[in-house]
Formats: structure tokens, C-alpha cells, sequence
């Protein structure tokens, strides 16, 4: 008997679950069923504003978080898709370059398609002959310098390289969560800093004490952070994307850089404390010398070694061919 109270009392539960996700299914289809009416009625449709808060209102009903988490969520996740895609895209472009049995034409089409990813995404559904490109584009050019059987044999090669080394999004835990600017801030307690982050119940805040002093937290250096959860250190960690100056190398003459320059910066920690300042005397030498070996570089002597060796191997491989010949007769 007990053992049956254990069992429908779960039971019930998803029971009422199931019927609150089947109740925001229907309440979205029924949306979706208005907004195509009033559309071709030429009527006023809601804003992409009042969309947006009627959907984070829908998953707050059903999932009992706010709807600021779930965009935040639903922003790392297309992020990582992207990147994933992008990857995707640079590794089969290194495959289509070691490939020496294409043209030159297929190769510069293939390069282009995975580049782009609208054209890639309608190749792979079986939907190429519907792309619609723009002026800029030079999809149009690439493929009318293709004949018929090399189209068809490209776009046979791209889903064959796809489906081969396409990436499968995995996740063994969850251990990170982004926030956008207004769900975090920093404020100054006890003499340190503490991060202050929206929970996933309205109205209240969490705050969470810092190891070290917070430098990014000014209005013009604020932005999405990502807090990652470290299991194993048992830690939360938060990164947080700056972006650094870029000085151009050739213009501004007076700027030094260099190898230890670099470590010298790069070698500090939280406190404010650098090292790495004497690295320099240590390494000068070397560099400098390395510096003219390769400015006094003549490119004709490396090419004629080059030469030279493959000169060598030839003469080794006739040299085979010639004893095997005279061993048979």
C-alpha cells in the first residue's frame, strides 16, 4: 500500500506538468493562428516588443523562471551552435585543399560555400535551386563557371563532408549560465567586492563574495558575463570578454613591442603585482640575433637546397627501378 502512495504521488505530478505544457502549446498555436489571420487581413500585428514579453510571460507560467533567464539561455545556446558550424566550416575547407583530384573551379565554389552559411544551409536541405543572392554576392559567378556534373558532384561532396564531420552538441552538466547586463552588478561590502545576481524568483538577488578586486565594472567596460561553476576547484568563476586596443604596427613606429615586452605584460595577477621585467635582458640577445639571421635570409639558396633534395630522392628511387630491371634478366 505504501509502496502505491509512493508511485501516485509522482504520477499526479507529471500528470499536472503535461497539462500545463499542453495548455502553453495550445495558447501559442492559437497565438500563431491569429497573427497569420490579422496578417493577411492586412490588420495591425503585435510589436516584436509585446511578442517578446508574451513569450518570457508563457515560460514563466510553465517552467517557474523568469523570462530574462531563459533568453539569456537561449542566446549561449545559438552562440555555441554558431561556433560550432563555423569550426565545422574551417575544417572542411582544409579538407576540400588537400583534395588534389578537384578543380579549380569546384575548389573556389566549395571554399565559398562553406563560408557561407545560407548557401550551405540549402544545399544541404536539397533547396540549392532556390537561393536568392544579392548584388555583392559572388555566389552567381562561382557557379556558372561550373558545368551541370560538376554542381551535381559538388553538392553530392558538400553533404557527404557534412554528414561525415558534423558536430554533435553534448553536455555532461551544467556548469554555466550568461548574464546579460542588467540581471549583474558590482558593489562594494565589508571592504570587498561581491557580485550581486538576479535569481531565478522575482525581486530577489543573490550576492556572492570575490576573491580579488573586480575592474570591469564601471558603465563603460559593462556587458554579458558568464558565470562557469567549477566542480573539481569547487568555485565560481566569471569571465567576463573585454576588448583590448589594437595598434597598427606599420603607422605608429613608436610603439614597442616584442617578445618580451609581451611576457612582461602578460605575467602579472589579480593583485596588481607584474613580473617578468628582467626576462628581457635574458632573451635580447637571442632575439637580436635571430632577427638579422632572418633578415640576411637570401630565399635563393633555401630553394635551391630544396631542389637539391628532391634531386636526390629522384636519382635514389631511378636508381631501384634500374637494379630491379637487371635482377630480372
Amino acid at each position: 500500500m505504501t509502496d502505491v502512495e509512493n508511485w501516485r504521488g509522482p504520477r499526479d505530478r507529471i500528470r499536472q506538468h503535461e497539462g500545463k505544457i499542453k495548455q502553453a502549446r495550445k495558447a501559442v498555436r492559437s497565438w500563431k493562428k491569429a497573427y497569420a489571420e490579422n496578417k493577411t487581413q492586412n490588420m495591425k500585428v503585435p510589436d516584436s516588443g509585446t511578442v517578446r514579453l508574451a513569450r518570457q510571460k508563457l515560460l514563466n507560467e510553465q517552467f517557474h523562471i523568469q523570462g530574462r533567464h531563459v533568453t539569456e539561455a537561449v542566446k549561449e545556446v545559438c552562440m555555441n551552435l554558431n561556433s560550432m558550424w563555423t569550426n565545422l566550416g574551417l575544417k572542411l575547407k582544409k579538407i576540400v585543399q588537400a583534395n588534389e583530384s578537384l578543380a579549380k573551379e569546384e575548389r573556389q565554389y566549395l571554399n565559398y560555400v562553406f563560408t557561407a552559411s545560407y548557401y550551405w544551409q540549402l544545399i544541404l536541405q536539397g533547396r540549392e535551386n532556390e537561393a536568392e543572392s544579392s548584388k555583392e554576392s559572388k555566389y552567381p559567378v562561382l557557379r556558372a563557371a561550373l558545368t551541370k556534373d560538376q554542381l551535381r558532384h559538388c553538392f553530392g561532396y558538400i553533404r557527404r563532408l557534412t554528414r561525415k564531420h558534423k558536430p554533435y552538441p553534448h553536455s555532461s552538466a551544467a556548469r554555466c549560465m550568461l548574464y546579460d547586463e542588467i540581471m549583474w552588478k558590482v558593489i562594494q561590502k565589508d571592504g570587498a567586492d561581491h557580485l550581486d545576481i538576479m535569481t531565478a524568483v522575482s525581486g530577489k538577488r543573490k550576492q556572492l563574495k570575490l576573491t580579488g578586486p573586480f575592474c570591469y565594472a564601471n558603465k563603460k567596460k559593462r556587458g554579458d558575463v558568464q558565470l562557469i561553476l567549477d566542480r573539481d576547484k569547487k568555485r565560481l568563476e566569471v569571465h567576463r570578454a573585454i576588448k583590448a586596443a589594437v595598434h597598427d604596427l606599420h603607422k605608429s613606429k613608436k610603439k614597442k613591442v616584442g617578445m618580451d615586452k609581451g611576457l612582461a605584460t602578460l605575467l602579472s595577477c589579480s593583485s596588481g603585482h607584474e613580473y617578468g621585467f628582467n626576462f628581457s635582458q635574458l632573451v635580447n640577445a637571442e632575439a637580436e640575433r635571430i632577427n638579422r639571421r632572418n633578415t640576411n635570409r637570401n630565399e635563393y639558396i633555401q630553394a635551391a637546397k630544396e631542389l637539391r633534395h628532391e634531386l636526390s630522392a629522384l636519382q635514389a628511387k631511378l636508381a631501384i627501378k634500374h637494379s630491379a630491371k637487371t635482377e630480372r634478366r
